[in-house]
């Protein structure tokens, strides 16, 4: 296909360009490694501007920046799985992978494949797996299989070998690390496609009745 017009553009034609600037890679290399936290590593001149210039950052979660104030660094999988051991209440590190594992592997049957791997692609690659292996089975249903409450925590107690109460406590612990480890309203999403009752119970946390 041809163009219907040709125009020459010019630095000129840019009215804020003389705003913008490049990075120098070495400077925040540098900042980096001195505060890996830091984001967005600013200058004395900027830093005097006070809030205002960081704004878009401070004080809420970010889904492009990583590392800001607002939105703590990726957790990684030995810190999941060990804020689920720790939060359950189990014995070894090997309990709490079960648990991770039988969790999200039950909550990806739950909810839709789609909203399932975007999960899956804000956790750990590890972590994120047993949501995927599900996600992408050729015979889960498009808006996901859906269960009664005793239904849903019966699977998670069968695939983690834990009886029936402690199943609906190490998922819960699961489900709240989870949130802890994702950015934006990506759990939100997640409580909204489950029943009213599943979701009250999930989403209870560790410290739930």
């Amino acid at each position: 296909m041809r163009p219907l017009a040709r125009r020459a553009v010019a630095p000129e034609d840019f009215p804020f360009l003389d705003r913008l600037r490049g990075h120098d890679d070495a400077a925040v290399f540098a900042r980096v490694e001195a505060d890996p936290l830091g984001f967005p590593w600013l200058d004395a001149r900027e830093r005097a501007k006070g809030p205002e210039s960081t704004r878009g950052h401070r004080g809420r979660k970010c889904l492009f920046c990583p590392g800001s104030p607002g939105n703590p660094a990726p957790m990684r999988h030995d810190d999941f799985i060990g804020q689920v051991q720790a939060r359950a209440r189990l014995d070894s590190r090997g309990a709490a992978e079960a648990a991770t594992r039988a969790s999200l592997e039950t909550l990806a049957e739950r909810i839709p494949p789609a909203l399932a791997e975007h999960l899956a692609a804000q956790l750990p690659r590890e972590i994120g797996e047993h949501l995927r292996r599900v996600a992408t089975a050729p015979d889960l249903p498009a808006t996901g299989i859906r269960m009664t409450n005793e239904q849903f925590f019966a699977r998670v107690s069968e695939r983690s070998g834990a009886d029936l109460p402690k199943a609906v406590h190490e998922a819960r612990c699961v489900v709240e690390v989870t949130d802890e480890a994702t950015v934006g309203s990506l759990t939100d999403k997640v409580r909204d496609a489950l029943d009213d009752e599943l979701a009250d119970v999930l989403f209870a946390g560790s410290s739930g009745r």
